[in-house]
Protein backbone atom coordinates (compact mmCIF):
# COMPACT_ATOMS: atom_id res chain seq x y z
CA UNK A 1 0.00 0.00 0.00
CA UNK A 2 2.66 2.35 0.88
CA UNK A 3 5.09 1.56 -2.63
CA UNK A 4 1.10 2.64 -4.36
CA UNK A 5 0.76 5.71 -2.66
CA UNK A 6 4.34 6.60 -3.54
CA UNK A 7 3.92 6.22 -7.21
CA UNK A 8 0.78 8.23 -7.50
CA UNK A 9 2.74 10.72 -5.51
CA UNK A 10 5.79 10.50 -8.48
CA UNK A 11 3.49 10.91 -10.91
CA UNK A 12 1.74 14.12 -9.66
CA UNK A 13 5.09 15.15 -9.31
CA UNK A 14 6.11 14.52 -12.79
CA UNK A 15 2.44 15.59 -13.56
CA UNK A 16 3.22 19.30 -13.60
CA UNK A 17 6.45 19.71 -15.51
CA UNK A 18 4.71 18.00 -18.51
CA UNK A 19 1.78 20.13 -18.22
CA UNK A 20 4.22 23.30 -17.93
CA UNK A 21 6.05 21.82 -21.31
CA UNK A 22 2.64 21.75 -22.73
CA UNK A 23 1.78 25.36 -22.11
CA UNK A 24 5.32 26.02 -23.47
CA UNK A 25 4.66 25.01 -26.90
CA UNK A 26 2.00 28.04 -27.20
CA UNK A 27 4.80 30.26 -26.79
CA UNK A 28 7.40 30.13 -29.21
CA UNK A 29 5.87 32.38 -31.28
CA UNK A 30 6.39 34.52 -33.37
CA UNK A 31 8.35 31.13 -34.24
CA UNK A 32 5.30 28.83 -33.81
CA UNK A 33 2.90 27.83 -36.07
CA UNK A 34 -0.40 26.80 -34.70
CA UNK A 35 -0.32 23.74 -37.44
CA UNK A 36 3.19 22.83 -36.38
CA UNK A 37 2.29 22.35 -32.31
CA UNK A 38 3.57 18.30 -31.61
CA UNK A 39 1.89 16.27 -29.43
CA UNK A 40 4.29 16.16 -26.70
CA UNK A 41 5.95 13.14 -25.38
CA UNK A 42 5.61 12.37 -21.85
CA UNK A 43 9.30 13.38 -20.38
CA UNK A 44 9.62 17.03 -20.24
CA UNK A 45 12.84 17.31 -22.30
CA UNK A 46 11.62 15.68 -24.93
CA UNK A 47 8.57 17.71 -25.36
CA UNK A 48 10.48 21.07 -25.03
CA UNK A 49 12.78 20.07 -27.75
CA UNK A 50 10.12 18.97 -30.21
CA UNK A 51 9.02 22.58 -29.63
CA UNK A 52 12.19 23.79 -30.45
CA UNK A 53 12.03 21.79 -34.13
CA UNK A 54 8.58 23.66 -34.35
CA UNK A 55 9.83 27.49 -33.53
CA UNK A 56 12.41 26.60 -36.47
CA UNK A 57 9.84 25.59 -38.79
CA UNK A 58 7.85 28.61 -37.77
CA UNK A 59 10.91 30.72 -38.00
CA UNK A 60 12.13 29.90 -41.32
CA UNK A 61 8.29 30.53 -42.64
CA UNK A 62 8.87 34.12 -41.50
CA UNK A 63 11.97 34.44 -43.09
CA UNK A 64 10.29 34.21 -46.71
CA UNK A 65 8.17 37.33 -45.88
CA UNK A 66 8.61 40.58 -46.22
CA UNK A 67 6.68 43.07 -44.28
CA UNK A 68 6.16 47.12 -43.83
CA UNK A 69 7.00 47.94 -39.67
CA UNK A 70 5.17 51.63 -38.77
CA UNK A 71 7.10 53.08 -35.29
CA UNK A 72 4.90 55.48 -33.99
CA UNK A 73 7.19 57.61 -30.93
CA UNK A 74 5.24 59.87 -28.78
CA UNK A 75 7.53 61.87 -26.27
CA UNK A 76 5.85 64.01 -23.29
CA UNK A 77 2.81 63.64 -24.71
CA UNK A 78 3.90 64.74 -28.29
CA UNK A 79 3.63 62.33 -30.80
CA UNK A 80 6.48 62.58 -33.33
CA UNK A 81 5.90 61.70 -37.53
CA UNK A 82 5.18 58.10 -38.10
CA UNK A 83 8.09 56.33 -39.47
CA UNK A 84 7.53 53.48 -42.13
CA UNK A 85 10.22 50.88 -43.24
CA UNK A 86 10.15 48.01 -45.84
CA UNK A 87 11.36 44.80 -43.67
CA UNK A 88 12.97 41.53 -44.36
CA UNK A 89 15.05 38.84 -42.98
CA UNK A 90 18.61 38.84 -44.62
CA UNK A 91 20.67 35.89 -44.84
CA UNK A 92 22.82 36.19 -41.35
CA UNK A 93 18.94 35.89 -39.94
CA UNK A 94 19.23 39.65 -39.06
CA UNK A 95 15.88 42.26 -40.06
CA UNK A 96 16.87 44.49 -42.92
CA UNK A 97 14.88 47.63 -42.68
CA UNK A 98 14.45 50.16 -45.59
CA UNK A 99 12.74 53.28 -45.19
CA UNK A 100 9.93 54.33 -47.34
CA UNK A 101 8.64 57.16 -45.33
CA UNK A 102 10.18 61.19 -45.90
CA UNK A 103 13.17 61.47 -43.96
CA UNK A 104 13.08 63.32 -40.96
CA UNK A 105 14.80 67.14 -40.87
CA UNK A 106 17.78 67.83 -39.28
CA UNK A 107 17.17 69.58 -36.09
CA UNK A 108 17.10 73.45 -35.62
CA UNK A 109 17.33 75.93 -33.45
CA UNK A 110 19.92 76.31 -30.31
CA UNK A 111 22.28 74.19 -28.52
CA UNK A 112 20.10 73.71 -25.68
CA UNK A 113 17.34 72.27 -28.40
CA UNK A 114 19.96 70.27 -29.92
CA UNK A 115 20.88 68.68 -26.52
CA UNK A 116 17.55 68.34 -25.43
CA UNK A 117 16.62 66.06 -28.69
CA UNK A 118 20.15 63.94 -28.06
CA UNK A 119 18.82 63.20 -24.97
CA UNK A 120 15.86 61.97 -26.30
CA UNK A 121 17.14 59.96 -28.92
CA UNK A 122 19.39 58.66 -25.88
CA UNK A 123 16.89 57.61 -24.45
CA UNK A 124 14.43 55.85 -26.84
CA UNK A 125 18.01 53.82 -27.80
CA UNK A 126 18.01 52.60 -24.34
CA UNK A 127 14.41 51.16 -24.14
CA UNK A 128 15.24 49.32 -27.26
CA UNK A 129 18.39 48.08 -26.26
CA UNK A 130 16.69 47.05 -22.84
CA UNK A 131 13.89 45.71 -24.44
CA UNK A 132 15.67 43.29 -26.62
CA UNK A 133 16.83 41.97 -24.08
CA UNK A 134 13.18 40.31 -23.41
CA UNK A 135 12.20 40.22 -27.03
CA UNK A 136 11.94 38.37 -29.24
CA UNK A 137 11.85 35.82 -26.79
CA UNK A 138 14.80 32.86 -26.34
CA UNK A 139 13.19 29.67 -25.72
CA UNK A 140 16.34 28.68 -24.31
CA UNK A 141 15.97 31.08 -21.44
CA UNK A 142 12.64 29.74 -21.03
CA UNK A 143 13.82 26.54 -20.95
CA UNK A 144 16.39 27.67 -18.03
CA UNK A 145 13.32 29.48 -16.22
CA UNK A 146 11.52 26.00 -16.33
CA UNK A 147 14.26 24.08 -15.16
CA UNK A 148 15.09 26.35 -12.16
CA UNK A 149 11.32 26.45 -11.35
CA UNK A 150 10.79 30.59 -11.53
CA UNK A 151 7.61 29.79 -13.80
CA UNK A 152 3.84 29.75 -13.03
CA UNK A 153 0.81 27.93 -14.92
CA UNK A 154 -2.64 29.72 -14.49
CA UNK A 155 -6.02 28.38 -16.06
CA UNK A 156 -9.40 29.07 -14.70
CA UNK A 157 -11.12 27.53 -17.53
CA UNK A 158 -12.55 30.77 -18.87
CA UNK A 159 -10.22 33.44 -19.30
CA UNK A 160 -6.85 33.12 -21.12
CA UNK A 161 -4.40 30.54 -19.99
CA UNK A 162 -1.23 32.91 -17.98
CA UNK A 163 2.47 31.56 -17.96
CA UNK A 164 4.44 34.10 -15.66
CA UNK A 165 8.25 33.83 -16.10
CA UNK A 166 9.90 35.68 -12.94
CA UNK A 167 13.23 36.95 -12.61
CA UNK A 168 13.77 36.34 -16.21
CA UNK A 169 16.10 39.06 -16.94
CA UNK A 170 16.56 41.05 -13.53
CA UNK A 171 15.34 40.59 -9.92
CA UNK A 172 11.72 41.46 -9.84
CA UNK A 173 11.16 41.34 -13.83
CA UNK A 174 8.27 39.64 -15.38
CA UNK A 175 7.23 37.75 -18.58
CA UNK A 176 3.47 36.97 -19.46
CA UNK A 177 1.59 35.45 -22.05
CA UNK A 178 -1.55 35.07 -22.38
CA UNK A 179 -2.93 31.99 -24.35
CA UNK A 180 -6.17 31.26 -25.73
CA UNK A 181 -7.62 28.12 -23.67
CA UNK A 182 -9.06 26.38 -26.62
CA UNK A 183 -6.82 26.97 -29.20
CA UNK A 184 -3.72 27.60 -27.41
CA UNK A 185 -2.81 30.30 -29.39
CA UNK A 186 -0.45 32.88 -28.11
CA UNK A 187 -2.37 36.33 -27.58
CA UNK A 188 -0.09 38.58 -25.97
CA UNK A 189 3.30 39.30 -24.23
CA UNK A 190 4.00 41.73 -21.14
CA UNK A 191 6.96 42.54 -20.50
CA UNK A 192 7.59 44.16 -16.40
CA UNK A 193 11.18 45.22 -16.32
CA UNK A 194 12.76 48.35 -15.21
CA UNK A 195 15.95 50.51 -16.35
CA UNK A 196 18.48 50.56 -13.61
CA UNK A 197 15.99 50.29 -10.31
CA UNK A 198 12.26 49.55 -9.80
CA UNK A 199 11.44 53.07 -9.97
CA UNK A 200 12.49 53.81 -13.38
CA UNK A 201 10.05 51.34 -14.94
CA UNK A 202 9.02 49.52 -18.48
CA UNK A 203 6.72 47.93 -19.90
CA UNK A 204 6.01 46.24 -23.35
CA UNK A 205 3.23 44.50 -24.56
CA UNK A 206 2.50 42.28 -27.58
CA UNK A 207 -0.44 41.39 -29.87
CA UNK A 208 -0.04 38.64 -32.12
CA UNK A 209 -1.87 37.48 -35.13
CA UNK A 210 -2.03 34.93 -37.54
CA UNK A 211 -0.98 35.01 -41.28
CA UNK A 212 -3.05 32.98 -43.79
CA UNK A 213 -0.54 30.10 -43.45
CA UNK A 214 -0.46 29.67 -39.89
CA UNK A 215 2.46 31.65 -39.46
CA UNK A 216 2.40 33.70 -36.17
CA UNK A 217 3.75 36.94 -35.67
CA UNK A 218 4.08 40.38 -33.25
CA UNK A 219 1.09 43.04 -35.13
CA UNK A 220 1.28 45.32 -32.77
CA UNK A 221 3.92 46.27 -30.08
CA UNK A 222 3.78 48.92 -27.46
CA UNK A 223 6.49 50.16 -25.02
CA UNK A 224 5.75 52.67 -21.81
CA UNK A 225 8.27 54.32 -19.76
CA UNK A 226 6.41 56.28 -17.52
CA UNK A 227 9.63 58.29 -15.92
CA UNK A 228 10.59 59.14 -19.40
CA UNK A 229 7.43 60.07 -20.40
CA UNK A 230 8.21 57.27 -23.63
CA UNK A 231 5.86 55.99 -26.07
CA UNK A 232 7.07 53.26 -28.50
CA UNK A 233 4.06 51.65 -31.06
CA UNK A 234 5.10 49.76 -33.55
CA UNK A 235 2.59 48.20 -36.22
CA UNK A 236 3.81 44.49 -38.31
CA UNK A 237 1.17 45.02 -41.43
CA UNK A 238 1.22 43.73 -45.44
CA UNK A 239 2.99 41.16 -45.13
CA UNK A 240 3.91 39.38 -48.71
CA UNK A 241 5.79 35.91 -49.49
CA UNK A 242 9.23 37.03 -51.15
CA UNK A 243 10.31 33.21 -51.30
CA UNK A 244 8.38 29.75 -50.49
Amino acid sequence: MGSRILEVLEMKRLELPVRRAAAFAALFVPYIASSQVPMLPAAPAQGLQAVAQSAAWNNQRLHAYRWVETVTVTVGGRQQPPRQALCWYAADGTITRLPISAPQAEPTGGPLRKSKIAEVAAEIDAARELNARYLPIRPDELVRALQIRRVQYQRDGFNDEQVLVMDYEKPGDQLRFSLDPVSRLLRTITVSTYFVTPADPMSTTVQFATLVDGTRYPSVTILEAPSKQLSIRIDNAGYSLVRS
